[in-house]
């Protein structure tokens, strides 16, 4: 049988029901948001847009923008209220330091070209680029688009070696179901 590697528009928001008792997800979100600085912040790879809903609900002053490759949430961003611009991750249709932080997660394993979508993510940064990924090989948690990469704790920071780029920090949420490692950048 073929893995499916999509959600339609019912499973996605079933699928974001549990996502908020889901201690992986939940965990990983905290992290990510509580690091974030600045008022104007965007998402790439945003999905159904649930970590913008929450991070809008515990900062309603600040600009939660959400970027994805395709429109096919649209139904669900309306539904949630949130801005979301669509297009090419390796050329996000934004202006260079347009946004004062970026960030991603759970979504370099899914690019052919991860480091050109980091790239991008901090072409478009002012100050902060956080990345998240799961560490080692998830496929059999997976219900999403197929995993292209598989990284550790080595080679998820070999991604980061970028001229004119501090690692601020670098680190990894545990969980029993799925680990994240995370990474926060700055510009110099």
């Amino acid at each position: 049988m073929k893995k499916k590697t999509y959600y339609n528009a019912s499973e996605l928001i079933e699928n974001d029901k549990g996502w908020l008792f889901y201690n992986a997800a939940l965990k990983n979100w905290k992290s990510i948001h509580s690091r974030i600085i600045g008022n104007k912040i965007l998402d790439i790879g945003c999905g159904g847009g649930i970590a913008i809903g929450l991070s809008k609900i515990f900062e309603p002053e600040k600009k939660f923008i959400g970027f994805e490759g395709d429109k096919k949430n649209s139904k669900i961003w309306k539904l949630r209220n949130i801005e979301v611009k669509t297009g090419n991750i390796y050329k996000l249709p934004f202006k260079n330091s347009e946004f004062d932080t970026t960030y991603s997660s759970h979504v370099l394993e899914h690019l052919r070209y991860p480091k050109k979508a980091i790239l991008e993510s901090i072409r478009v940064s002012k100050k902060k680029i956080i990345h998240s990924v799961p560490c080692g090989d998830v496929g059999d948690k997976n219900f999403g688009s197929k995993h292209l990469h598989v990284f550790n704790r080595k080679t998820f920071i070999m991604l980061f070696n970028i001229k004119n780029i501090i690692v601020k920090s670098y680190y990894a949420v545990e969980d029993l179901h799925m680990t994240s490692l995370i990474v926060e950048l700055e510009k110099k």
